[in-house]
């Protein structure tokens, strides 16, 4: 390790901290831009299903580049990767606050996910480049709470952001973002990859984790913790609005309490994992939303579409999920700590496209009922429970 490298975790919580901006940007982006959809198709005389296309393109950026990004990095380095990759976000977020074309903003949308993915791969690249294995496995974990609450917080700013000044706020909240992220990186942050990291051959890197029952039952699990969420919001805006005619005010705070249920889970695990292991941890997370599964579907048949009722059971899934996919993904990179970027890349894109896959096909069966999430909920539970089973048949082979 460079001088440079120890000094740059000489402070562990701005280290931290740093690491967890860079990564949770990416999946905040995303969401972001969720509660303005019913303002843009007004704007662009789109419905909203349309609209919600710009989340599914953000997933594709995030899918083809996030790969891309680890292998490059573990080639070329880590801080020329992330240094263009924001580049390039910022820019593509600047062009879709002047734009007033539908295609280019589409355009823009992906070019952002390119750049911005670069954070995620690399900040979990670089803290297992200057940090001990198990000094690491703590670090990942709070970065990857980080990165799961983005999500869930995001369209709580995105709201308010668009109620006060307009859609476009909120792409030139991302920019400026991106150009402090971008500024950090170049006048803070060295090199950390390891001088001696060889070349290795990508095909055999691919097959060596996609041939890895844990890393693939690891990924799975963040995939369908994050369906549970992804498949509520792409429709969430609207069922506030619409179907149960509240207000802005009333949207946020059900979002709120969601992100705290998210927190609490995640927090919950931290402790949890240290009593009883990470896979121990997860398998309790793992039958609670299968209650809560329960407790949701029996809430709605009962209450219907009440707020309080909708929100709290909803809390309990979050809880689940907001302990699951922080530990799914600093187990998916644990699997195999030689291959660093390069499982990270891949581990994200793979959860990322799975768990969008639920925001996709949620937008397309949303009928103003909960009775689509909930089918949708379950199926990602299910999934969560066997991609369980798979990490235990892995270590027993």
């Amino acid at each position: 390790m460079t001088a440079r490298s120890t000094t740059l975790i000489q402070s562990r919580w701005g280290f931290i901290i740093f690491m967890s901006v860079m990564c949770s940007l990416s999946p905040f982006a995303m969401s972001f831009l969720v509660p303005a959809f019913p303002n843009m198709a007004v704007q662009f005389g789109k419905p909203v299903a349309d609209i919600q296309f710009l989340i599914s393109v953000f997933l594709i950026g995030l899918g083809v580049s996030q790969p891309i990004h680890g292998i490059v990095s573990d080639r070329i380095g880590r801080r020329p990767v992330l240094i263009f990759g924001f580049s390039i976000f910022v820019l593509a977020s600047i062009a879709s606050v002047i734009t007033t074309s539908w295609n280019a903003l589409v355009l823009c949308r992906f070019l952002q996910a390119v750049g911005v993915s670069a954070g995620t791969v690399i900040s979990r690249a670089i803290v297992n480049d200057v940090q001990p294995r198990e000094e690491a496995a703590i670090s990942l974990s709070y970065i990857s709470i980080a990165m799961g609450v983005g999500p869930i917080i995001a369209p709580i700013f995105g709201s308010i952001l668009d109620d006060t000044f307009g859609w476009r706020s909120i792409f030139a909240a991302c920019a400026i973002t991106g150009i402090i992220i971008w500024l950090m990186a170049v006048m803070r942050l060295p090199e950390t990859k390891p001088a001696d990291t060889e070349p290795r051959d990508l095909i055999t890197d691919y097959k060596h984790l996609l041939s890895n029952t844990q890393f693939i039952g690891y990924t799975l699990m963040f995939g369908f913790g994050q369906g549970v969420f992804f498949a509520y919001l792409p429709f969430a805006p609207d069922y506030f609005e619409n179907v149960l005619g509240l207000g802005t005010s009333i949207f946020v705070t059900s979002w709120i309490a969601l992100s705290l249920a998210f927190m609490a889970g995640s927090l919950l695990g931290t402790r949890l994992t240290r009593r009883i292991g990470m896979d121990g941890a997860i398998l309790g997370a793992s039958l609670w939303l299968i209650g809560a599964m329960a407790i949701m579907a029996t809430t709605y048949l009962v209450w219907g579409d009440n707020v309080v009722a909708v929100t709290a059971s909803i809390m309990l899934a979050m809880v689940g999920t907001g302990l699951i996919c922080p530990l799914a993904l600093a187990g998916s990179i644990s699997t195999n700590a030689k291959l660093g970027a390069t499982a990270a890349g891949l581990s994200s894109s793979l959860g990322l496209i799975l768990g969008g896959l639920f925001s996709v096909f949620a937008g397309k069966l949303y009928d103003q009922t909960l009775w689509p999430y909930l089918a949708l909920a379950a199926f990602a539970i299910v999934g969560n429970l066997l991609a369980v089973g798979l990490t235990r048949r892995g270590r027993i082979i």
